[in-house]
């Protein structure tokens, strides 16, 4: 005897056996909560996107001379973007106060980021994105100017996509 396949391209077969009524609906169930969780991981994955993008890179005061490698990434996942900055200052110049970068999008609320200067000081970096904005500002965990000649800055963190 055939009965409904519970998956496509499926068939199921018995011996004379006949599930109870009961079993068949538990299981009907849990098949159409399996093809639910695959709708929503589908919805789910639909709204992750990945890129990069060319930040321009300043000082808050005077001006950065040259910088070297400059990488950008990004993830967003719903109204959440992730970020991964790093930036080589080769010439620091004048620059002074922040270091500057603009984001891929536009900020929702308030936002503080997490990173390091890799090479001379090693010193905690925060990035800071106000509501609104599309900058991060970049300061020393102590709120002095994170840059230098032959520095290497990264920074890390998430905000909310405006």
């Amino acid at each position: 005897m055939k009965s409904k396949p519970l998956f496509p391209n499926q068939t199921v077969t018995t011996t004379g056996l006949q599930p109870s009524q009961e079993l068949v609906e538990v299981v009907q169930r849990i098949v159409g909560d399996l093809r639910d969780q695959e709708t929503d991981i589908a919805a789910i994955s639909d709204g992750i996107t990945n890129g990069t993008w060319s930040p321009t890179i300043t000082s808050g005061t005077g001006s950065i001379t040259t910088l070297g490698t400059v990488v950008a990434r990004y993830r967003t996942v719903g109204g959440m973007v992730f970020i991964s900055l790093y930036v080589v200052i080769t010439t620091n110049g004048t620059g002074a106060t922040d270091v500057r970068a603009t984001l891929p999008f536009a900020s929702a609320s308030v936002a503080v980021l997490a990173g390091r200067e890799n090479v001379a000081t090693g010193v905690m970096i925060q990035g800071t994105i106000s509501a609104g904005s599309s900058l991060v500002r970049m300061f020393t965990y102590n709120n002095l100017y994170p840059g230098g000649s032959g520095y290497e800055l990264q920074l890390s963190g998430w905000y909310e996509r405006a």
